[in-house]
């Protein structure tokens, strides 16, 4: 469907036909034979990759109520697969556990709905159009940094429309694009601006209450009038439909992030619309409960563990020729290369990322749920001179300025969180289960794990890593 590009890393060959695929679940706590390893792809015809374990996939489910998702993860070729539509949303639900006293707060199963959000460019007979011509075609004959589309998809339907009663739903959203980030607001469309809804958008901006984030609920409530959404990323939210102004004609879900995020091309008219919500105005109030004020623990960040610290630097490599990228690395090396980070099972460790690029990357480590530290910028010249330091004391800092700690909803549990350009971000990263205990299973088996930017066309060209845990 795609064309292939064999000049990327070790892509996924098969001999006798087909389509090579492997699914992760993202997010989850899985064995890593189990874990949807790039190299573990098969084909309907037989052909297997070289960490190939098992057909048949066992997932515990054991590990805390969350929007996790599914997605093809085969070598070379994510982004073509994904692109075609390998990818959904997988719900972990808890009622017995320490969602139990949530679920009378929150709405029920027909006021709860999964949105995928993500963008594609179509040809005229309906087929998807991903480029075919690479960027510098001489190096990768079809590779490009990033597939953004012109027309936007939520749960594969192009700009769709839901009818919602007057009261509140929950909205479990996923960040499904391929390279795009979605920067969005629920925002009234008046009859002054319906049905030409356009950027810039004036009316009124519904507020969004953030329960959850990629690994479970937050800690508490936080009521957002926008969301930064990057690919991998998910976000569990209250909308309320309840009490909106008289002039609100229809509620626009809409979007105002650049691409590539954050100085990029500005959004079109088309890319700037998400979707619509026709508010049922016939239909009776349903009044609904007051959300809790806390929501579940989650236990402090505790530094005083921690083992190793680790540095690594997001680097963008270009054509001498034509300064145009031809990779994405972690510290220029190769997914080829030796192992780099070697965490311990049941140990601690900080992770400070630093990034050199001017585009931001959702950074997803395979295995855990880590918890965001803190964002501090840094001088990125002075940096890539070789100028300054993070770590020897015989040069002066790169560091420009204290770090901030993370925002409230970035206070939970985390698998994919964005590297902003120009920044230092620092992670928590515990190499047990999320609530504490080992591992149900070993994680020091073959094939081992990776650790990526999400943004497919990134990861699909380098900038991966293998992760691989010992005893």
């Amino acid at each position: 469907m795609f064309a292939v590009d064999y000049s990327l890393m070790d892509v996924a060959t098969p001999h006798q036909g087909g389509i090579p695929i492997v699914v992760h679940r993202h997010g989850g706590e899985t064995a890593s034979e189990y874990d949807g390893h790039p190299e573990a792809w098969f084909t309907q015809h037989g052909d297997k990759g070289p960490a190939f374990r098992a057909r048949r996939y066992t997932y515990p489910n054991d590990q805390q109520a969350a929007t996790l998702w599914y997605h093809d993860h085969a070598m070379g070729i994510t982004r073509l697969n994904v692109a075609a539509g390998m990818a959904g949303l997988y719900i972990v639900t808890d009622p017995q556990g320490a969602e139990k006293h949530l679920l009378k707060h929150l709405p029920g199963a027909g006021y709860t709905v999964a949105l995928a959000i993500s963008d594609r460019r179509f040809h005229a007979n309906g087929s998807i159009d991903y480029p075919s011509q690479g960027i510098v075609p001489s190096m990768h004959p079809h590779w490009v940094p990033e597939y953004t589309g012109d027309t936007i998809l939520v749960s594969g339907l192009v700009w769709p429309y839901m009818t919602v009663r007057r009261t509140r739903y929950r909205f479990r959203v996923l960040g499904a694009a391929n390279a795009r980030f979605f920067n969005m607001r629920f925002v009234c469309a008046t009859a002054a601006n319906y049905p030409d809804f356009a950027p810039p958008f004036t009316g009124h901006v519904l507020p969004m209450v953030q329960i959850g984030s990629d690994g479970g609920y937050l800690p508490e409530p936080v009521t957002r009038a926008s969301l930064l959404l990057a690919p991998g990323e998910r976000y569990d939210l209250l909308i309320e439909f309840s009490s909106l102004p008289a002039d609100c004609a229809d509620v626009i879900l809409t979007n105002d992030a650049p691409s590539p995020y954050p100085s990029g091309e500005p959004v079109t008219n088309d890319t700037a619309v998400v979707m619509r919500f026709i508010v049922d105005r016939d239909s009776a109030v349903l009044p609904a409960p007051p959300i809790p004020k806390r929501l579940v623990a989650v236990p402090p960040v505790d530094l005083s563990q921690v083992a190793v610290e680790r540095w690594m630097a997001a680097v963008e490599v270009t054509d001498p020729a034509t300064d145009l990228p031809i990779r994405v690395t972690f510290d220029r090396k190769m997914y080829r290369d030796p192992p780099s980070e070697i965490p311990r099972e049941g140990s601690e460790e900080l992770w400070h990322v630093i990034n050199t690029t001017p585009d931001a990357h959702p950074i997803h480590l395979h295995l855990i749920q880590h918890r965001p530290v803190s964002r501090r910028p840094f001088d990125r010249a002075a940096y890539n001179a070789g100028a300054c330091s993070f770590t020897n004391a015989s040069l002066p800092s790169c560091f420009t300025g204290a770090g901030a700690g993370m925002a409230a909803y970035e206070r939970g549990w985390k698998d994919t969180t964005t590297l902003l350009p120009g920044e230092v971000l620092t992670l928590w990263t515990g190499w047990y289960s999320q609530d504490g205990s080992p591992f149900p299973f070993n994680p020091t088996r073959s094939p081992g794990y990776v650790w990526h930017c999400h943004i497919l066309e990134h990861e699909d060209n380098e900038m991966m890593r293998p992760l691989v845990v010992t005893k």
